[in-house]
């Protein structure tokens, strides 16, 4: 008697556990960072070649998409490739061997997934076509002058412009054994920012000679979240959400580089302030744009208040790092079957993270969930130490294969 759909992802799995740990820790081992996944992306290119898929490209540099199968539908499914430059302090036996760098934001469990999701579908070939995306520069555009993610640059280029697309992240806030997922909004609109104040260098002791942006710069990070905090007193439902995180303040005597030493006996010319914000919706999100735009015009007039002073001003950057995930009722209704069909806890919850997600579901059907790893003692992501529990390998992998069978099965065209 032929194995049903279930038993055949239980055996292939319990089959390739191993396999899929050796291949989480080599990626482990090797972290590379925003479109410098060149080691990662062969590994997987040749991987991909000696399991037998030949329909194979690389794409945004790094990136690599592979098909397999042919016809029907096209359903697919995206994995983040690239590290961080974060030190790694765990002490473990497949710990970074780039010093300063470490896969703490868990794209090595996404990788290993990816690949045997490969494998099972080269082994059992879907009925229509798979493509599977492993996407570079998630964490963010690394030194490409275009300021884009991996996941805008796919976008673009039309890899998911296909039926669907799913994608899954561990969460170190979830309890092993338990997934989030929810339909609609679940990531946020990310906006990078940063405002430089510009003022006039003088002796720290003789103020009067210049123009001190510093006392400027720390009313404005206090204004900045006063606007947070108005835009949350209009907020009505949970899909309007905002949040303003200002993280990093520095001075400069020069703009285009930075000082070589702190010196205390100088006023600075230039302040920057640089931090993150965080939307869901549309009217939210063009509140804090134009809250932002109406704070560094303020600010600039005040700056020049003293009709003896010019040059002096307040300037705004601002940057749409990623739209906000959207996840479509059917995908996230086949991913939640499978999730009951392995006795995993369903949690439906929103986070405050941005993820690339986004950029494929405005071009998809999608499903971004979450895998909990939590096993009793809390590992943060983006930290030196972040190391998940291996045991949710095998159930991303589950997620995988049972939502993407359920997608080739229940879609029509």
């Amino acid at each position: 008697m032929a194995p049903t759909l279930e038993e055949q992802i239980a055996l292939f799995i319990e089959s390739n556990t191993e396999e899929l740990i050796e291949l989480r820790r080599w990626f482990h081992q090797h972290p590379e960072t925003s479109f410098e996944e060149f080691k990662t992306s062969q590994y997987i290119q040749n991987y991909l070649k000696k399991i037998g898929v030949t329909n194979i490209k690389t794409v945004a540099g790094t990136g690599v998409v592979c098909e397999i199968g042919a016809g029907g539908l096209t359903h697919g499914a995206r994995f983040n490739i690239d590290g961080l430059p974060i030190k790694e302090e765990n002490e473990i036996s497949f710990r970074s061997i780039y010093d300063g760098y470490s896969h703490s934001c868990g794209h090595d469990f996404e990788v290993a997934w990816g690949l045997m999701t490969a494998k099972y579908f080269q082994e059992n070939k879907p009925n229509g076509t798979l493509r599977l995306i492993f996407q570079p520069a998630e964490e963010g555009p690394g030194k490409e002058a275009h300021g884009k993610t991996g996941g805008q640059v796919l976008a673009e280029l039309g890899a998911f412009d296909i039926d669907s697309v799913m994608s899954l992240h561990v969460e170190p806030e979830l309890d092993l054994g338990s997934m989030s997922i929810i339909d609609g909004e679940v990531t946020c609109s990310a906006f990078d920012f940063d405002f430089i104040l510009h003022g006039k260098t003088c002796h720290a002791a003789k103020p009067y000679q210049g123009k001190n942006p510093i006392p400027f710069a720390v009313k404005l990070v206090n204004d900045i979240y006063l606007l947070q905090e108005q835009i949350k007193s209009e907020i009505l439902k949970d899909e309007e959400f905002v949040l303003i995180s200002v993280s990093n303040l520095s001075t400069r005597l020069q703009l285009d580089k930075p000082d070589k030493e702190e010196t205390l006996n100088t006023i600075p010319e230039y302040a920057i302030f640089k931090g993150i914000s965080r939307v869901r919706s549309k009217e939210i999100k063009e509140k804090l744009v134009n809250g932002l735009k109406e704070l560094a015009k303020r600010y600039t007039k005040l700056m020049n208040g003293d009709a003896s002073t010019v040059l002096f001003d307040c300037k705004l950057n601002i940057r749409q790092v990623a739209v906000a995930t959207i996840n479509d009722k059917r995908c996230t209704d086949n991913a939640i079957a499978t999730a009951k069909e392995n006795n995993l806890k369903i949690i439906s919850k929103r986070t405050t993270w941005r993820d690339d997600a986004g950029w494929a579901s405005e071009r998809a059907p999608s499903v971004h969930a979450f895998v909990g790893i939590y096993d009793g003692i809390f590992t943060a992501l983006h930290s030196p130490t972040f190391n998940p529990n291996e045991k949710g390998l095998a159930i991303g992998l589950e997620m995988f294969l049972g939502t993407l069978e359920k997608n080739f099965h229940s879609f029509i065209k």
